[in-house]
């Protein structure tokens, strides 16, 4: 087959671009039977919500429709919607999505003695205001410097049921840092333990002095503080615990992320000092209208113009077809009053005017019963 394409395309740019086309059109035909060897995707009418009270379907290119409904009394509704996402978030896991640098603490609180025991993942995210909800006790402090930044970090005992501390217990746990350079997901995360998307469980140990630190030992030393402030002299005198390993994502060099960490402990808390080399903080994602990751898209608002309910994409499944193609099926309660349900396409992957293998739902854009 080759000698009798040399003898008709003599000249190699021909055959080398006959060469590369055949190489795409293999590509593509794998690409498509993977994205619809799916079944056909049906919403589920939960509870019998079978009423339709608007309808915003099967709309082109350029789209911007809306339509009200108007709600008697206090009720349930059904949300049904379909539309593109950024196409580069598909092949991403939705834990890395909408957030900027975030520090990653993973401890099990059962020492190791329940195998079928719950971990804790303490995450914090880093420049940004936020109060962590679920951990009340836990004081977060975000300073950068020429470098990067670094962190404090006070984690109550009683927050993460650990009891009766005590010089020598260890505990089964990893630490993780993860970057953002202004993009919609994270791009890289490194630990100390874990790789390659494995998690991995290192030791701390508690120590009563840094004369207690064998230099061969495999585990990590959280030194007995005498003060419950942050102790410059005993941090001087420690070694910090590189996170090596790549959990996920690339790393450049180590401007471009690497950390190190101490720790320390009393009878109250545990501490953590981290220190980070990253040559890019990025703001929070939602500041800088990282937020809105659809093209095409719907949501409510009500008679004065305030969303009461928008496409989310961490809610968000894949409808079929093309990966960016993505659903959400969702129950709202909304009191008494006039709704607006909108919707809008961009310039390309509407109804009948696809880009790409389209959804497998009944239909591409908005309904909502009741």
């Amino acid at each position: 087959m080759v000698v009798k394409i040399k003898r008709v395309f003599k000249d190699r740019i021909s055959l080398l671009v006959i060469i590369i086309t055949l190489f795409t059109l293999g590509c593509n035909q794998k690409h498509v039977f993977k994205e619809t060897s799916s079944k056909n995707i049906k919403f589920l009418n939960k509870n019998k919500f079978n009423s339709t009270i608007a309808c915003l379907i099967n709309m082109p290119n350029y789209s911007r429709l809306e339509e009200r409904f108007k709600i008697e009394k206090r009720t349930g509704i059904e949300v049904c919607v379909v539309g593109e996402s950024l196409y580069g978030l598909a092949n991403h896991e939705k834990g890395y999505y909408l957030k900027g640098e975030e520090l990653e603490l993973i401890i099990d609180p059962y020492l190791g003695k329940n195998e079928k025991s719950d971990t804790l993942v303490i995450s914090q995210l880093l420049n940004v205001d936020s109060i962590n909800t679920q951990y009340p006790g836990l004081f977060c402090n975000f300073k950068k410097n020429k470098e990067g930044y670094e962190i404090d970090l006070r984690i109550p005992w009683k927050d993460i049921n650990i009891r009766d501390v005590k010089s020598g217990m260890v505990i089964p746990f990893d630490l993780m840092i993860a970057d953002n350079d202004k993009d919609y997901i994270q791009k890289t995360k490194i630990s100390l333990f874990s790789k390659l998307g494995k998690k991995n469980f290192g030791k701390l140990k508690l120590i009563g002095s840094l004369n207690n630190i064998s230099e061969s030992s495999k585990y990590v030393y959280a030194v007995n503080s005498k003060t419950s402030k942050k102790d410059t002299t005993l941090l001087s005198r420690m070694k910090p615990y590189k996170l090596k390993k790549i959990f996920y994502g690339k790393v450049k060099d180590v401007f471009d992320l690497s950390a190190g960490t101490k720790f320390t402990w009393d009878k109250e808390n545990l501490y953590l000092f981290v220190s980070v080399k990253d040559n890019y903080i990025s703001p929070d994602p939602k500041s800088w209208g990282g937020g809105n990751v659809f093209l095409d898209y719907g949501w409510i608002e009500d008679s004065h113009g305030k969303k009461v309910w928008e496409m989310d994409i961490l809610y968000s499944k894949w409808a079929g077809g093309a990966c960016k193609n993505q659903y959400i099926d969702t129950l709202l309660n909304l009191e008494p009053g006039t709704y607006i349900v909108k919707y809008i396409t961009d310039e390309s992957h509407a109804y009948g005017q696809w880009d790409d293998m389209p959804p497998l739902t009944p239909f591409y854009g908005i309904k909502v019963f009741k």
